[in-house]
């Protein structure tokens, strides 16, 4: 099957509205991030197939980048819709949007969520950069993870996590997350992550209690 390698629009659909991908911002292991055209609270996440301007990924890549990345991002949408994520106040509402590639018939899939800055940097040179987190901030996340740990929540890949624009923290990645039928592993496999996490955020002395999610 020969695939085009560049098509015309970059406009995506979801729920009867459109939104216009602008510039690449950051990237990830299965997606890229790029602005939403018009809209600077907004970003989309979508496959690292997707190549801005409207074009898409060339027929040798298709199946290696695009079909491993879709398959995430899918997967992703799919946990946090089923999961009914956003009853959790550290989940910003998401919209799965789409574009249907004229030449293979699929659709090719992304996810639109509020543009965050990122509270942590696994390059610990970089940690000073990052924006500082506060005793209270920390105290915040840390009783949602326990929260979404309670519920079986499995932070596989690590606790992604952005300020908003009045620096309350989101959890802005669920790739890798899963729902386990044991609260013991949730706890303990989030146990790991967390500590990772203080290790790679901007913070001050971490009192005792908030290191570890065990109570």
């Amino acid at each position: 099957m020969k695939l085009s390698k560049s098509r015309k629009s970059s406009t995506f659909k979801f729920s009867g509205n459109t939104v216009e991908v602008g510039s690449r911002i950051g990237t990830g292991n299965n997606g890229d991030v790029h602005k939403v055209k018009g809209n600077s609270g907004l970003v989309v996440k979508l496959a690292r197939g997707y190549r801005g301007s409207g074009r898409f990924a060339t027929e040798d890549e298709w199946d290696m980048v695009v079909g491993f990345g879709q398959a995430a991002i899918r997967d992703e949408a799919k946990f946090i819709v089923q999961n009914r994520m956003t009853r959790f106040s550290m989940f910003k509402p998401t919209k799965v949007i789409y574009k249907k590639h004229s030449d293979t018939g699929q659709n090719y899939i992304g996810i639109v969520r509020p543009k965050l800055t990122p509270i942590m940097d696994y390059k610990v040179s970089r940690k000073s950069r990052l924006p500082k987190v506060t005793i209270s901030q920390l105290r915040h996340i840390r009783s949602q993870i326990i929260k979404l740990s309670r519920e079986g929540i499995v932070f596989y890949d690590g606790i992604q996590v952005g300020f908003d624009k009045h620096k309350k923290p989101i959890i802005y990645d669920a790739g890798g997350m899963y729902k386990s039928s044991s609260i013991e592993r949730a706890f303990r496999m989030n146990e790991q992550s967390w500590r990772e996490f203080l290790d790679y955020i901007n913070v001050g002395d971490v009192p005792p209690e908030l290191e570890t999610l065990f109570e």
